[in-house]
């Protein structure tokens, strides 16, 4: 495994977790929608947290610039 998010990705996934928790935390979505919301949520989060996303490597792809040492 090796880190393919730069760090905008990582924190566009980070502020798009945090608005998914914020929504089901207050009820504005529920539901399926909510249980979607909250699984793309773990999904962005641990991807952020780990710098690593699986479909950027199935795809062989990277938003990592050479200089980007991560943050």
């Amino acid at each position: 495994m090796w880190n393919n998010i730069g760090s905008v990705d990582k924190g566009i996934r980070k502020i798009l977790s945090l608005v998914l928790f914020s929504l089901w935390l207050f009820n504005i979505i529920t539901g399926l929608w909510a249980i979607t919301a909250l699984l793309f949520c773990v999904v962005f989060f641990l991807s952020a947290w780990l710098g690593f996303c699986p479909v950027y490597y199935f795809f062989k792809m990277s938003t990592k610039k050479t200089g980007d040492i991560g943050g």
